[in-house]
């Protein structure tokens, strides 16, 4: 059982490196993006931090969930009246 423990150490430690490389890749692109100034890449960096630092809001998320959920709302009541006509022409 000792054996099969040090294996499992040493695979987990292989997932670990793994992911580290991976986020230091990330990192690194993000630095090698930022430092090229193309408008292309500025609009990617703009994206990322964008998401990052995220201004909160609540009239202006408010009024945008309220806006989602009326569109959502109209769309479910089309298709329920749309699907009730079909069931009703079925019937008949």
């Amino acid at each position: 059982m000792h054996k099969n423990k040090f294996l499992k150490d040493i695979f987990n430690t292989n997932k670990i490196i793994n992911k580290l490389i991976i986020t230091l890749s990330i990192i690194l692109f993000i630095m090698i993006t930022k430092s090229l100034n193309i408008k292309a890449t500025n609009n990617i960096v703009s994206f990322i931090e964008k998401g990052i630092y995220y201004d909160f809001s609540i009239k202006q998320d408010g009024e945008e969930i309220g806006k989602y959920l009326i569109r959502f709302l109209n769309n479910s009541k089309e298709n329920i009246e749309k699907l009730t006509v079909e069931i009703y022409d079925n019937i008949k």
